[in-house]
């Protein structure tokens, strides 16, 4: 009987006994059993060492570990693969899709590499997501199968700032503008309000259709529309001043008012 390596079911073999001389024969065959008395292969179960990980913008590389337990026979290879959340691929990350390779009896733990982007906008904490599937060689994909990638942003907010400290108009130019600047685009919305004073008159005047300047994610410039009334009252001259209030996710910036 050969003593093989193979994982197999039971088997069986015939002997026949033919041409027997001197002796009668009562039974002339018979059969042998074989039973196998190898253990079946174990590849293992892959997964992510961690469901989740906070890094900095400014991290660089980030190591991805895949783990290998429960088993390690047969070379196995699993598929790591980058998925987006509010972090976005080509802006926050580089895409990444990859085969993390064990060979036979290696129960290693392997590194795969994703590249985080430090951009110079400042942001909210953004997410994506890496997943693990699409396991061989007999191998299981265990928990965690998906990770979690927090990245945190190390970029000061931008300054808000009028672009002029005053200007000069007449009440028959109609609607004029006054603008407000960042110093830096941003990655988050910006609104901040201001305060009026002078001695020109809300609703009298000039009107405005708004309180606030607002500035949607990568915008730099707000411009605040007036509307002059262009009465018939002889008037001395009058002023409009524009006081900026605390911004929301931005700083105030040297010019504060026009």
């Amino acid at each position: 009987i050969i003593d093989d390596t193979l994982v197999e079911d039971q088997e069986s073999v015939r002997v026949r006994m033919s041409d027997v001389v001197g002796a009668e024969v009562d039974e002339d065959q018979a059969d042998v059993y074989i039973h196998d008395n190898d253990e079946p292969p174990v590849p293992g179960t892959l997964q992510f060492a961690v469901s989740s990980v906070e890094v900095g913008e400014n991290v660089g590389m980030l190591g991805i570990e895949v783990t290998r337990s429960g088993g390690s026979d047969g070379a196995v290879s699993a598929l790591v693969r980058t998925r987006n959340g509010s972090a976005r691929s080509g802006s926050d990350y580089l895409p990444l899709e990859t085969r993390v390779n064990f060979a036979d009896g290696d129960a290693a733990t392997k590194t795969v590499f994703v590249s985080i982007t430090d951009d110079a906008l400042d942001e909210d904490v953004e997410q994506f997501e890496l997943t693990l599937t699409g396991a061989d060689g007999g191998a299981n994909i265990g928990d965690p199968d998906l990770m979690r990638v927090s990245i945190v942003d190390n970029d000061d907010p931008p300054a808000l700032s009028f672009v002029q400290a005053s200007s000069i108009a007449s009440e028959a130019d109609g609607i004029v503008h006054v603008i407000a600047r960042l110093s830096a685009p941003s990655g988050r919305a910006i609104y901040a309000l201001y305060s009026l004073a002078g001695t020109a008159e809300l609703g009298v005047d000039y009107g405005l259709a708004s309180d606030r300047v607002y500035f949607a994610p990568g915008a730099t410039e707000h411009a605040i529309d007036i509307a002059l009334v262009d009465d018939t009252r002889v008037e001395a001259d009058e002023t409009l001043i524009f006081s900026l209030q605390t911004p929301e996710n931005a700083t105030l910036g040297e010019q504060r008012t026009h």
